[in-house]
């Protein structure tokens, strides 16, 4: 039963067909499904997801989608299984992750309403002395890492990490003049990350000292959205010119793309470091692409049409991935319905009770303007045995908390195999 068709049996039986009792009735059904969800403990709709990793590339995205994900996840090419494991626990056994090859274990990140960090190239200026390595440290999506660059004479030198942070730089020696560090803009030169005294060899000791830089967000849309507005949440650098006055500081910033600006994009006025969400203020016709660093041209987020924001799970794994392709199952997450045609993402049978329950509260708010909760309250015995009959329609009768088999262990995701490292988990 799509979602056009229980407003409308709704609406009918009610006698009122307006434009805004049809919208209350929507509100109603969808809480209705939520709460049957919540009640029977739904997992979801099982699908298949695909993770198609890079060399040394430690964390990624997985589909918006994804409620819990079905372990393990594999790797078909290795004939390997891959096995969650908390991040505390690994945190507590591996600070600094470097083993690169097949994955054993992967860890939840986190949700974030972005698919990827800003992150750049760092810029040194050209120096007169040989043999200067300067050795960057920092973190590049999640991953604690570090590089070493041997500076150039006669030009500026570059990185070839994109650095999302920075903790510490220092010099084999010091410069024979002031050496400033450069992140992020067109042309990799509009934030100073750092700078070096003739007498200076560590950046953190430094007058100027050193900081995290900060990229500009880039949008724009596959449609003429007129009215959009876009609010992009993080946190960044406070900025005079190209220097750092502060960094690390909470930014929310609203942007307003008009006209051409959905094609050519349209970029913020702030720079940021992390961003914690991207959203627009209403459904899109079109599909929202956002980017930062325009000269890698780095993808933050892609919201689709009819979403106003996404809830993106990370993973990272460990050892580090090289390249292979990883496949997984999962339980998907139910969605608000929206259009006429969406449907619930559960079984056809269940959608008859969630009709009769959402007619139910309808008939308490039109009468007594009552709402879902107090439409419940007053049928518990009622809505009980609707539960259970639906635990029973979509086999959640056995007890969802324990898992029965050779690897028993509660299957909450606050907890996973402890033995991380033992060899008998890294592949069939």
């Amino acid at each position: 039963m799509t979602f056009g068709e229980m407003k409308d049996l709704i609406a009918n039986r009610l006698g009122d067909t307006s434009d805004n009792t049809k919208l209350r009735i929507g509100e109603f059904i969808n809480d209705i499904m939520f709460r049957i969800s919540d009640d029977v403990q739904y997992p979801g709709e099982r699908r298949w997801g695909k993770i198609r990793t890079e060399s040394g590339r430690y964390s990624y995205p997985l589909e918006p989608d994804v409620g819990s994900v079905i372990e393990p996840m594999i790797v078909p090419e290795s004939n390997a299984n891959i096995w969650m494991t908390p991040v505390e626990t690994f945190n507590a056994n591996i600070q600094k992750p470097t083993s690169t090859g097949v994955p054993h274990n992967y860890m939840e990140m986190g949700n974030y309403g972005v698919e990827r960090q800003p992150a750049t190239k760092l810029v040194f200026s050209a120096q007169d002395k040989l043999a200067i390595d300067a050795t960057i440290y920092g973190t590049v999506d999640f991953l604690t890492t570090s590089e070493v660059l041997s500076l150039n004479q006669s030009d500026p030198t570059t990185t070839l990490k994109d650095f999302t942070t920075i903790d510490k730089i220092t010099l084999s020696d010091t410069p024979s003049t002031t050496t400033t560090v450069f992140g992020n803009g067109a042309s990799n030169n509009e934030v100073k990350v750092a700078a070096f005294t003739s007498s200076e060899t560590e950046a953190a000791t430094s007058a100027y000292g050193i900081y995290n830089p900060g990229s500009k967000v880039y949008i724009s849309s596959t449609a003429t959205d007129a009215n959009r507005k876009v609010t992009v949440t993080g946190y960044g650098p406070v900025m005079s010119g190209s220097n750092v006055l502060q960094d690390n500081i909470y930014i929310e910033e609203e942007i307003s793309p008009t006209g051409s600006d959905w094609t050519t994009e349209k970029s913020s006025g702030n720079r940021y470091t992390t961003l914690e969400s991207v959203t627009v203020d209403a459904e899109s016709d079109g599909t929202f692409l956002i980017n930062a660093d325009p000269i890698s041209v780095r993808r933050i987020v892609s919201l689709p049409p009819k979403k106003k924001s996404l809830d993106i799970p990370i993973v990272s794994f460990y050892p580090i991935t090289n390249g292979l392709t990883i496949r997984y199952q999962y339980y998907r997450t139910l969605t608000e319905l929206t259009i006429d045609s969406d449907r619930p993402k559960m079984d056809n049978r269940v959608h008859n009770y969630i009709r009769k329950w959402s007619e139910t509260a309808v008939n308490a708010w039109y009468g007594d303007s009552t709402g879902v909760t107090e439409t419940i309250q007053n049928a518990m015995p009622s809505w009980r045995s609707d539960i259970q009959a639906i635990r029973t329609i979509l086999g959640l009768s056995a007890n969802p908390q324990m898992v029965i088999g050779g690897r028993a262990r509660s299957i909450s995701r606050r907890y996973g195999p402890s033995a991380m490292l033992d060899p008998a988990h890294y592949s069939n």
